[in-house]
């Protein structure tokens, strides 16, 4: 992660699991809100930031409609 700002430089494959495991679980905060956050964010758009980020990076397969 870039120490000047909130963006990462991981691969994005390496979040998918994460992503899953945030929305199945329904804890994000130990595996992806920055803790600079201290807790301060709104739960609820959290997870829809997870659901969209999750949908971005799906991998696709062969057959699925456009």
């Amino acid at each position: 992660m870039d120490a000047a700002t909130h963006v990462t430089t991981r691969v994005m494959g390496t979040f998918g699991p994460l992503l899953s495991q945030a929305l199945e679980t329904g804890n994000a905060g130990e595996l992806l809100v920055d803790p600079r956050l201290d807790k301060n964010f709104n739960e609820a758009e959290m997870f829809h930031m997870i659901q969209a980020a999750a949908a971005c990076i799906r991998i696709r397969h062969p057959g699925d409609p456009g």
